[in-house]
């Protein structure tokens, strides 16, 4: 042995710098190696430090329904569930201030689980603010506004309470360990980042997800978590289960009784509608008889005053023809006394005075006959004239009748034009009421039976990534001794 001994020291005397260099490969090559068994150790670690101090989920509950408040409170009375929190989430085309438009996973702020770290700036004090992924932004996007796209649809914008928001920090979250943010129906279908707002920063009826967190005092990745989180799953996806189907009949009920409510409405105005209508049509009809009932009457009192004026003036001609004649009778037999008076005057002719006298007397007594006639005949006529005087104001009351009819004939088809006008406005409003009542019904019909996940770590990409990681680290150091 001691030769041995003497014999190895002399050749490393004689070969001390290649000796020294085989050590220090041996040195680094052992150094190398422990770093690389205990990395994956360090890794899961701090990982789950950071985890355990953020408050990452255990459970991520999805339903195609949503969530309400009293079914988030029922999940946080399961057992050994710490906290469950509601949370709001949706996939947004979003313009930056250089006008660049990106999509972001928008999520709500949780006040105990999947806490924030923030690197610069601050969380979001309202509503209308909002922080971004650290990862992808930087500072300089501190103070700038986030657009919402006028490229979304209207249900997208429609779920936020704000066209944008002023962007007040930067930060990291515990759901995203890995550099990849998910796929999206939206863009180029990459999702470039996240942004993080206050619940009231979105308007949705219903939360999208909900949050467990079931502590246990055992490290990420242990066959200790994994099974005590595979013994709550089942538990867990059952009460998802039954309340995504409560969910669904309470919104099938809701929706029905009001269905139902439109329908009676629908119902009263159309009974309404139709008994208007009828009245409406029968004090049309009335009118209608009244107006023809007036030009009937109206035209027999025109008839009649025809009739009367033709008559007049027949009995007009008459009573004036009589009249000449009897006025011309009356000038022969003044002049017939006047000549008589001119005889008895001159006593010519031979007769005697007596005779002349005589015949005077018979002429003024035909005088004073055919007087009384004449005074008969003025006063026929006189009567007559009076009579064209009714009859005029007759007329005149005729024609004012005939003006009465014609403002009753436009009144009547104003009032039949303003009726249809009404009616047809109604009878659409109607038709669109039972348009959207038997959409409203078809909707009903078509809601369909909500689809429920359970999600757990294991299906976090991040998550799972970084245990991959580690695990690749665990292998290079495995092989690591054959190469060396």
């Amino acid at each position: 042995m001691k030769a041995i001994h003497k014999s190895s020291l002399r050749e490393i005397k004689n070969s001390l710098g290649r000796f020294l260099s085989i050590f220090a490969i041996i040195m680094l090559g052992v150094g190398f190696f422990s770093g690389l068994k205990v990395t994956k150790s360090a890794m899961v670690t701090t990982a789950d430090q950071y985890l355990t101090e953020h408050h990452l989920y255990d459970f991520q509950l999805i339903s195609t329904l949503g969530f309400t408040l009293e079914q988030v409170d029922a999940f946080a009375e399961l057992d050994a569930v710490d906290h469950a929190e509601g949370a709001y989430a949706a996939d947004v085309l979003c313009a930056d201030s250089d006008g660049s438009v990106v999509v972001l996973k928008a999520e709500s702020i949780l006040e105990n689980i999947n806490q924030l770290d923030i690197v610069e700036g601050e969380a979001p004090q309202n509503a209308n603010e909002c922080v971004l992924d650290a990862r992808y932004f930087d500072a300089s996007y501190i103070g700038t506004q986030i657009e919402l796209s006028d490229d979304n649809t209207a249900d997208t914008k429609n779920s936020f309470a704000y066209s944008s928001y002023l962007v007040t920090g930067i930060a990291n979250s515990p759901i995203y360990l890995s550099h990849d943010r998910g796929n999206t129906s939206l863009g180029d279908g990459t999702v470039a980042g996240f942004m993080y707002l206050l619940p009231e920063g979105f308007d949705m009826e219903a939360f999208t997800s909900v949050y467990l967190t079931a502590p246990y005092d055992a490290q990420i990745y242990s066959d200790a978590y994994n099974d005590w989180i595979d013994s709550l799953k089942a538990g867990v996806e059952d009460m998802c289960e039954t309340e995504s189907m409560s969910r669904y009949d309470s919104i099938i009920a809701d929706a029905t009784a009001e269905y139902n409510d439109g329908y009676a409405t629908y119902q009263e105005n159309l009974e309404e509608y139709q008994t208007q209508k009828e009245q409406a049509q029968q004090e049309l009809d009335s009118a209608l008889q009244q107006i023809n009932d007036s030009e009937a009457q109206i035209e027999e009192s025109e008839q009649k005053l025809s009739a009367q004026r033709t008559q007049l003036e027949e009995q007009q001609t008459q009573v004036q023809d009589n009249l000449t004649a009897a006025k011309s009778g009356m000038q022969e037999i003044l002049a017939g006394i006047e000549q008589i008076d001119a005889s008895i005057a001159a006593e010519q002719n031979g007769l005697d005075t007596a005779q002349l006298t005589q015949q005077k007397q018979a002429l003024q007594t035909q005088q004073e006959a055919l007087q009384a006639q004449i005074d008969q005949l003025q006063t026929a006529l006189n009567e007559i004239t009076a009579g064209f005087t009714q009859l005029e104001n007759g007329e005149q009351q005729l024609q004012d009748g005939k003006t009465q009819l014609e403002e009753a004939k436009a009144e009547y088809t104003a009032a039949k034009k303003e009726a249809d006008t009404e009616f047809e406005e109604a009878q659409e409003q109607l038709n669109d009421a039972k348009q959207e009542l038997d959409s409203a019904k078809a909707d009903i019909e078509g809601i369909e039976k909500p689809d429920t996940y359970v999600l757990t770590r294991q299906e976090n990409v991040g998550y799972v990534n970084f245990e991959n990681d580690a695990s690749i680290v665990e292998g290079v150091a495995n092989v690591f001794p054959i190469f060396f």
